[in-house]
């Protein structure tokens, strides 16, 4: 009875406990679950809107420049057909009976873009006429495009109403004869042109059209608006190239043409642009929701199994400290039997006295003979570890004796340079540094002071292994040119700055707070003592190379 309401205790007692601690996990659960979709899904909607956007702008940029050179392509054309037709067939022609009908007829089997041919004298009346209007009587010299056409010898328009009040533009070419001069006037048809501007934007999404300089439509927009109209672009500042607009929910790229004063204009709506993104927006939101009923039942199923895991655990934890609270009880007790444990264990420790006497003395007995080839090797490995250090120390007392003086000695550059990083590999071994060598010539020899050229070798390659980090390279390269030495010393560390190029030459002069300044200065002052010349560079993706130029006598 007593052992059955102790259980149910617990458990009661537990429970607000755990349940604290199951809210916390299923809330944390959740939330790294569900935060880095959120943030994921929305850097990559972010990331798809710029894109799709950055893609309909180029696409739109693509597309106005594209229709600027079919319209600009189309007007040429046309006012090369008038300049051939008039250098062709002449005035005289033209203007008999039926010439100006055959040319006109001629023109609109090309391409039926023209309603009316006219041939206009140099007093600006109609000398031929051919079209739906009667125009004969009518005088153009006082019309806005005669002077400009006789000044320039061409002349397209902007659409105009004129004498049959209807919306249209000319094209007019010049020609000057033994008569003097005469102007060919075509008219092009509006709604051949406005289907064909319309038409250049294909099968974009997009819809095209002109606006002269003042913002006046010269052809009909689709969504709104007729030629002539006034457009919410207003006046329209020149520039170059192309420039994309946004108003509203509407995208517009623009590019002036180069034949007439006119800004070609392709627009798109931005629903049209992230028609596709919505669809995905709807995709992730269902796949969002479809995880969220996966997850969650996941976190508070795996919740509840662990918190009735922790709610067994601590129920054995209780028992455990009653049996805890017993063996504490029975270690109280063994109190008393320490003064005996204190007697045994001294004998023990007489006896292992006693057996550690007697090992040793079996040891003196038993020992066997050594193996003599094992010895050899060793005394040989003793040998060898000798010499190789009485060569260090000799090198290093070498390096540390006063020069004699000047003189001038054959010698190998490269195994100077390997002598070098011999006594160097501890340094370059703990900062891992590695040492490439670059010798095209390996008996690359030199007539110098071996004493002072060691000296500025040990100087530049340690200034490089100081300013290499570690892990990075030194490059030493060596090479014979117009009877010169030329050894190289690069780093891989920071370089130099520009500015303190000259000043590290000059005495006293140290970047590093352990250095004392000389090091660079004694060796230039050695190198042109022996006839050359040491400068430094900063080396492209690399640190400081520094170069010493010799002669090879």
């Amino acid at each position: 009875m007593s052992a059955n309401h102790t259980s149910r205790g617990s458990r009661s007692g537990d429970y607000p406990y755990f349940r604290n601690l199951w809210n916390l996990v299923v809330v944390s659960l959740l939330t790294a679950a569900f935060l880095p979709l959120l943030l994921l899904g929305g850097v990559i909607y972010v990331t798809t809107t710029d894109a799709l956007k950055a893609n309909a702008v180029e696409t739109l940029r693509l597309q106005v420049q594209d229709h600027r050179t079919v319209i600009d392509q189309f007007l040429s054309e046309r006012a090369s057909d008038l300049r051939l037709l008039a250098a062709n067939i002449g005035f005289a022609d033209l203007t008999n009976a039926g010439g100006l009908g055959r040319a006109y007829r001629s023109l609109q089997q090309e391409l039926a873009c023209f309603s009316d041919l006219g041939v206009i004298d140099s007093e600006g009346n109609h000398r031929a006429y051919v079209g739906p209007y009667d125009l004969m009587a009518r005088n153009y010299r006082d019309h806005f495009w005669f002077q400009p056409t006789v000044e320039k010898g061409i002349f397209i328009s902007d659409v105009y109403l004129g004498y049959r009040q209807v919306p249209h533009f000319i094209i007019a070419v010049k020609q000057q004869d033994t008569h003097g001069f005469w102007i060919l006037r075509a008219t092009v048809d509006a709604d051949f042109f406005e289907r064909f501007v319309a038409g250049s934007a294909g099968d974009f999404k997009a819809e095209a059209y002109l606006i002269n300089h003042q913002g006046v439509y010269q052809t009909r927009p689709r969504p709104a608006g007729t030629p002539m109209e006034t457009s919410p672009f207003g006046t329209i500042p020149a520039f170059d190239g192309i420039r994309i607009e946004e108003r509203g929910e509407r995208i517009f790229a623009m590019a002036w043409q180069k034949y007439v004063p006119w800004v070609s204009i392709v627009e798109m709506n931005r629903a049209q642009i992230f028609a596709d993104l919505d669809r995905a927006r709807w995709i992730c939101l269902s796949t969002f929701i479809l995880g969220a009923l996966l997850i969650i039942p996941t976190v508070m199923l795996t919740t509840n199994k662990l918190v009735r895991m922790l709610e067994s655990k601590r129920r054995s934890m209780r028992f455990l400290d009653q049996q805890l609270q017993h063996a504490s009880k029975l270690a109280s007790s063994a109190r008393l039997a320490q003064g005996a444990l204190e007697d045994i264990t001294d004998s023990l420790a007489n006896i292992h006295s006693a057996a550690q006497w007697l090992r040793e003395i079996w040891k003196q007995r038993a020992q066997a003979e050594p193996d003599p080839e094992e010895v050899r090797g060793t005394l040989d490995q003793i040998e060898a570890e000798v010499h190789r250090s009485e060569g260090a120390v000799k090198r290093g007392l070498d390096l540390g004796r006063p020069s004699a003086g000047p003189v001038c000695i054959d010698l190998n550059i490269h195994e100077l340079i390997g002598e070098l990083l011999d006594l160097m590999r501890r340094e370059l071994h703990f900062k891992r540094i590695r040492v490439q060598r670059d010798s095209p010539d390996p008996a690359a020899t030199v007539c110098s002071d071996p004493d002072g050229l060691r000296q500025v070798l040990q100087n530049l390659i340690s200034n490089a292994v100081a300013a290499t980090p570690d892990g990075g390279d030194i490059a030493i390269g060596s090479r014979m040119e117009r009877g010169r030495l030329i050894l190289t010393v690069i780093d891989s560390g920071t370089g130099i700055p520009a500015e303190e190029l000259e000043k590290i030459f000059e005495p006293l002069y140290t970047t590093r707070p352990e250095g004392l300044g000389l090091g660079l200065t004694i060796s230039r002052t050695i190198v042109e003592r022996l006839g050359g010349t040491l400068s430094a560079r900063n080396e492209p993706g690399r640190g400081a190379a520094f170069t010493v130029e010799l002669p090879l006598k």
